[in-house]
């Protein structure tokens, strides 16, 4: 099979693929599109032109303007080029429906049907399927087989696309980002580098770099479910090298997960990211899914080059813990956290340690009590009296 986009004509009405090496049972004709020199973005929009194009050739000279709305069915997940498609394509965005997932974020057939339905009731004329082989953040890969079984009983177009997210939840000015304010989105031609790799490596070396991802995956997946403050997003189950978490940090553990805990929960990840930039010790991407009600957590997907290591899994959870232990700026109200280095803990005649800690920067003016909490690397004793001179700036 070719990579990128390709065109089969068999038991479905037509099946385009972006981003993968596939195989089918259906038959190729001597019609096929090449589309591996194209970006993702661009991919898709070619399958949703020749989607159109097999709907109503004549589209091309005269225009979808005396024709039923045409309808794109898509699953919420997907990536936003679908919907941007649906605009550039002059369908409009209102007429690319987005299909409800399960908790795994795959498309539910069944909802892609009722979609299908409703929407030819209204008054549409649907002509393609959007299928995600992979999405972003959680890895899910929709039930392929399902889907086309409703694509051909509904004769649509179906299209199988694997995606990069654009995330727009940044702590700087994300006009900067150019992913979706043009056609291509700005990825290069990867289905070349993919073919460049296997004539240099073969399909053994590189079978084993896919293995080695996976059990990293598996591992960082393990220490989520064990060490403490890390907490899965989904389930302990490992189906993709997508791992995703929650860091909770000390001042929320153990605190009844209320709506106003999530609230601030949600602003742990961004916090962290943002101190991971300024550091410059390592990236660890995360995102929201709101419609899922999933509130912003870190996505971490192993790499193939260079082979990932426990040791590496380690230090990144190592340091999202170590950037993440200041609670100062990562709740609302409430936490004060000192950070000091002590070289020595001096003990009164009553037995008790004193801590002389020079001064206290507060980052903004507390609401209600303050918590006082000590880091150090240093062990401290189980009881002692803080003395603080100076004054807040």
């Amino acid at each position: 099979m070719r990579l990128d986009s390709i065109v089969i004509y068999g038991g479905i009405r037509g099946i385009t693929h972006n981003s993968s090496i596939i195989s089918s049972g259906a038959t190729l004709s001597s019609t096929s599109v090449d589309c591996h020199k194209l970006s993702g973005s661009i991919s898709n929009l070619c399958a949703m032109m020749l989607a159109r194009h097999n709907k109503n050739p004549d589209i091309k000279q005269s225009g979808i303007f005396n024709l039923k709305p045409l309808v794109a069915f898509t699953s919420d997940q997907s990536h936003y080029s679908i919907k941007k498609g649906g605009s550039i394509l002059g369908l409009g965005m209102d007429n690319v429906v987005l299909v409800q997932t399960d908790s795994w974020g795959r498309m539910l057939p069944r909802a892609l049907k009722e979609a299908v339905k409703e929407a030819r009731r209204k008054g549409g004329d649907p002509f393609f399927v959007n299928a995600t082989g992979g999405s972003t953040v959680l890895g899910s890969c929709d039930p392929l087989g399902d889907i086309a079984d409703v694509c051909q009983e509904e004769e649509l177009w179906l299209h199988v696309d694997s995606r990069y997210l654009y995330q727009q939840d940044k702590f700087y000015d994300d006009n900067y980002d150019l992913g979706d304010k043009s056609i291509q989105c700005g990825r290069k031609p990867d289905a070349l580098k993919l073919y460049l790799a296997l004539c240099v490596y073969g399909l053994d070396q590189m079978e084993q770099r896919v293995d080695d991802a996976f059990k990293a995956a598996r591992y960082l997946q393990e220490r989520i479910v064990t060490r403490p403050g890390f907490r899965p997003v989904i389930s302990d189950e490992v189906f993709c090298v997508n791992t995703c978490f929650w860091y909770i940090p000390p001042s929320l553990r153990g605190q009844p997960e209320t709506q106003e805990w999530w609230e601030k929960l949600s602003k742990v990840a961004p916090k962290i990211f943002e101190r991971m930039m300024t550091k410059g010790t390592l990236v660890v991407v995360y995102q929201p899914i709101v419609n899922k009600t999933l509130v912003n957590f870190f996505r971490v997907t192993p790499t193939t080059v260079p082979t990932p290591t426990f040791k590496d899994i380690d230090y990144i959870l190592d340091e999202t813990e170590k950037l993440g232990c200041h609670d100062r700026c990562l709740a609302d109200n409430a936490v004060l956290l000192i950070a000091c280095s002590i070289s020595e803990v001096p003990v009164l005649s009553d037995g008790q340690a004193v801590l002389h800690i020079a001064s206290i920067r507060l980052l903004r003016k507390p609401e209600g009590n303050v918590s006082l909490h000590m880091c150090s690397r240093q062990p401290l004793p189980r009881s002692f009296r803080v003395f603080i001179r100076g004054t807040n700036p």
